[in-house]
C-alpha cells in the first residue's frame, strides 16, 4: 500500500530538510514535507528532520518603477547564488508570498534556504487599482517577449536597476522567475524580455503556439484537479505539449502535473488551527460525507465551503473559527485536491529545476558567430503563424506583412543550427 507521511507545521525559520526512516523505503521525494512511499512487509518509523535558517529580514521599501512607486519586498543575503522574482495571481498582491499565507511562505523559505534571494513586488494594475488594459482584471499585463512590451516588464527592470545600483545584488547575478496563475503566464515571457535564466509557472499552460518562440528554460507545475476556466484539464495536457515541443527544440523544459494528496487529521495545523482544532473539523468534514475512507475528498473546496454554509451547524468546528482562519482552511482544502492553488510540497523539486538550469546549459544560444539567418517568421500577438520570409526576402519585410493589417506582429528569425530569437515586435 501507499502511505503520505507529512512534517508537522513549520514556524517562520524552520525549513524541512529531509525524511529517515527505521528500514530502507523508496520515498517519492525524500526532501519535501509531504511525500509517500511503497509500504514494505514490516513496521516503519519514519522522521521528519527540519533545519533552522539563519536570521534574516524581510525588508519592505517603496521603489521608483517606471512612473510610479512600487512596492517591494526582499530577501538579498551577502551570498547569492541567484535572485528569484515572484509574481502573485489575478487580484492578489506581493503580501500574498509573506508569512500568512503558508504554502507560498513555505516556499520563500525553501528558497532563502538554497541561498537564493528574493525579489517581490506587485502588478502595475495592483499598485494603480485600477484596470488600465480593459481587460475586466487586475493584474499582470501578459506581453510579448521583448523589454519594452509591458509596463511590468519596465518596473522589475527599475527595480533591478535600483538594487544593483545600491550593491544589494550584483548586475552579473542569475535571475529567475516563478509565478502563480497569471503570475505564472507572466513569468516566462518577462524572463525572457529581461534575460533571466529560467521562469516557473504554477497553474497556468500558456498556449501551445508560443513554443516556437520561448527560448528561456522554462517549468510548468501543474495541478491534476485545476477548476480554473482558463486552465483545467486542457491547460495540463497544453503544458505538457509546450514542454516537450520546448525539449525539441533544445530548450530546457518540463512539466509535472501535481496529484492531490488524503486530509489528514492534523492538516489544518499549517492554516494556524491546534491539533484539536483540527482534528476536530477533519471529523466535521467526514461526518459530511466530504472525504472517502482513504481521507481523499469527494469534492471540490469551494463546494465543501458552500456546504458549509447552507448548513452551519453540521461543522461547529469550522465555523468557530475566524473568518481568516476559515479562508485558509478553504486554501488548504484546496491545495490537497489539487486545484488551482499554489502548492509548496514540490517546492524543492522546482528549486531543484532552477539549480540545475542554474549549473548547465538551458537556453538555445541564438548568438553564435557563423550561425546564419535562414528565414524570418511572422505570428500575431495570439501566437497564429501568419507567414515564413526568407532571408533573401528581409528587407522586404515591411510591406510584406503589411497585407494581414496593422499588427503588432511577432518578428521570430530561425538559424541554420536550429535556434530561435524573437527580434521585435512590428507596428508596436
Amino acid at each position: 500500500d501507499t502511505v503520505h507521511v507529512y512534517a508537522r507545521a513549520l514556524d517562520a525559520r524552520e525549513v524541512f530538510s529531509e525524511w529517515r526512516s527505521s528500514v530502507r523505503v523508496a520515498f517519492e521525494r525524500s526532501n519535501e514535507w509531504h511525500t509517500s512511499f511503497v509500504m514494505p512487509d514490516e513496521n516503519v518509523v519514519v522522521t521528519a528532520s527540519l533545519d533552522t535558517l539563519p536570521a534574516y529580514e524581510i525588508k519592505e521599501e517603496l521603489i521608483i518603477g517606471a512612473e510610479r512607486p512600487k512596492r517591494v519586498y526582499h530577501v538579498l543575503p551577502p551570498t547569492l547564488r541567484g535572485v528569484v522574482f515572484l509574481y502573485h495571481g489575478t487580484g492578489g498582491s506581493a503580501r500574498g508570498w509573506l508569512p500568512g499565507s503558508v504554502e507560498n511562505f513555505t516556499f520563500v523559505k525553501d528558497l532563502i534556504a538554497a541561498d537564493l534571494g528574493v525579489i517581490i513586488t506587485e502588478s502595475e494594475e495592483t499598485t494603480a487599482q485600477k484596470d488600465i488594459n480593459g481587460d475586466g482584471f487586475i493584474r499582470w499585463d501578459v506581453a510579448p517577449p521583448l523589454p519594452d512590451a509591458s509596463i511590468d516588464y519596465l518596473n522589475l527592470r527599475a527595480i533591478l536597476d535600483t538594487l544593483i545600483k545600491r550593491g544589494s545584488i550584483s548586475a552579473s547575478v542569475p535571475l529567475f522567475g516563478v509565478g502563480m496563475s497569471n503570475g505564472g503566464a507572466f513569468a516566462i515571457p518577462c524572463a525572457q524580455a529581461l534575460g533571466m535564466k529560467a521562469a516557473v509557472s504554477y497553474c497556468a499552460a500558456g498556449r501551445v503556439s508560443n513554443a516556437s518562440i520561448i527560448n528561456t528554460a522554462s517549468l510548468w507545475m501543474m495541478a491534476a484537479n485545476d477548476d480554473n476556466e482558463n486552465v483545467g484539464q486542457a491547460g495540463n495536457l497544453d503544458a505538457i505539449e509546450l514542454a516537450r515541443r520546448l525539449q525539441e527544440r533544445g530548450v530546457k523544459s518540463g512539466a509535472v502535473i501535481r496529484k492531490p494528496h488524503p486530509i489528514y487529521p492534523e492538516i489544518f495545523t499549517r492554516a494556524g488551527s491546534s491539533e484539536s482544532v483540527s482534528r476536530a473539523i477533519v471529523s466535521n468534514l467526514r461526518d459530511g460525507g466530504h472525504l472517502d475512507e482513504r481521507g481523499y475528498m469527494r469534492r471540490t473546496s469551494d463546494a465543501i465551503a458552500a456546504a458549509v454554509m447552507a448548513d452551519p451547524t453540521s461543522y461547529p468546528a469550522i465555523l468557530s473559527q475566524s473568518e481568516i482562519s476559515r479562508n485558509a482552511i478553504v486554501n488548504t482544502l484546496g491545495a490537497a485536491h489539487a486545484e488551482h492553488k499554489f502548492f509548496s510540497d514540490l517546492g524543492k523539486q522546482t528549486i531543484s529545476w532552477l539549480l540545475d538550469v542554474l549549473d548547465g546549459t538551458s537556453n538555445v544560444d541564438t548568438e553564435e558567430i557563423g550561425d546564419p539567418v535562414e528565414c524570418t517568421d511572422v505570428y500575431d500577438l495570439q501566437g497564429r503563424h501568419l507567414r515564413r520570409i526568407a532571408q533573401s526576402e528581409a528587407q522586404h519585410i515591411e510591406p510584406i506583412v503589411s497585407a494581414y493589417g496593422m499588427g503588432p506582429f511577432l518578428l521570430v528569425k530561425r538559424h541554420a543550427s536550429g535556434s530561435v530569437r524573437t527580434t521585435g515586435v512590428l507596428g508596436r
